[in-house]
């Protein structure tokens, strides 16, 4: 923790400091215990190509970690047969077929 709050303030100097202070805070520990080297790392490689002036908060260090590591999940849904589409052409036609032989079948009984 005190890595990433020494590398934010060289990143974002006193406006990182004046928002969040000098120590790590309680609500930065919380929400980043989870987190492991690899994505601390990823983290401030991502932070040096961040658009935004100002220092990120708690919940917008892990969506730039999140963002880089889940495009696939967003970009890709994986097949499975619970979210394939529901073929009403081929439902509609053995309707019809089941209705032609229903008839058939009543006519031969009366």
């Amino acid at each position: 923790m005190w890595e990433l709050w020494d590398r934010l303030t060289e990143y974002y100097g006193s406006a990182f400091l004046s928002q969040y202070g000098e120590e790590p805070n309680a609500t930065w520990a919380f929400e980043l215990e989870g987190l492991n080297e690899e994505q601390f790392r990823r983290g401030f490689e991502l932070l040096k190509t961040r658009e935004s002036a100002f220092p990120p908060n708690p919940g917008e260090f892990i969506n730039l970690i999140s963002q880089d590591c889940q495009w696939e999940r967003r970009c890709h849904k994986v097949w499975t047969p619970e979210n394939k589409l529901e073929n009403l052409t081929s439902k509609e036609a053995n309707k019809k077929i089941g209705n032609e032989a229903l008839s058939t079948m009543k006519g031969l009984f009366g």
